[in-house]
């Protein structure tokens, strides 16, 4: 019976010691219509918190006209202000449809997105253009970028010479990191109760 006790022991302990210690990693995506529309300054979902000074930046905004990489409703601002997004944990990707209000002529306006890991060392500036034209006429693109450990990223909506006024953003796509401290200690406890039967029953036979 100490044998088995000490293997089950072994087991248990090992289990526990396995999910305590892994992550389960799930991809987000933020569709904008998740929340009420307000200020986009300070809204945090699905492990996300966006970030901005702009007082023109909102939340589940429109109508906005829809394309290939956004639809209505949206989150929009002016692009003279930058845009952060702060996650909750590492993620390995960023994805993100975005619209600027430009000369309507795809490919002259774009976005600038530079990468934090979560001591903010730099993980590259990442850059993609306007690549079609929504159904309203603006310029719209879309930003996809990998790197290990992002916990930050800053979008420039105006990098280049001259700059539209107005952005859009929709469907943020990132995956987040899940600890399942629940089924750990379902797991644990189960194991000790286990134990404890067998420990109880032990016990009784050396009583009789």
């Amino acid at each position: 019976m100490t044998i088995i006790k000490s293997v089950l022991t072994a087991i248990f302990a090992g289990f526990v010691v396995l999910v305590l210690t892994s992550n389960i990693t799930k991809a987000a995506t933020v569709t904008m219509d998740e929340l009420p529309l307000q200020s986009l300054n300070g809204v945090s979902l699905k492990g996300v918190t966006f970030v901005t000074s702009d007082s023109h930046a909102f939340f589940n905004n429109g109508p906005g006209g829809s394309g290939l990489y956004v639809t209505t409703p949206i989150s929009n601002g002016v692009t003279s202000i930058d845009l952060t997004l702060d996650f909750a944990s590492n993620s390995s990707f960023l994805n993100f449809g975005f619209v600027l209000s430009g000369s309507g002529s795809p490919g002259n306006n774009g976005v600038s997105v530079e990468l934090f890991d979560s001591l903010s060392n730099s993980l590259g500036v990442f850059t993609s253009l306007t690549s079609s034209l929504t159904d309203s006429g603006f310029e719209e693109g879309f930003f996809t970028a990998s790197a290990n450990g992002i916990r930050k990223a800053v979008i420039n909506f105006a990098y280049l010479d001259n700059p539209p006024s107005q952005w859009t953003l929709d469907n943020v796509e990132f995956n987040v990191s899940v600890v399942p401290l629940p089924s750990a200690f379902l797991l644990y406890g189960s194991g000790m109760a286990l134990l404890g039967f067998f420990g109880w029953k032990r016990g009784r036979r050396k009583a009789l």
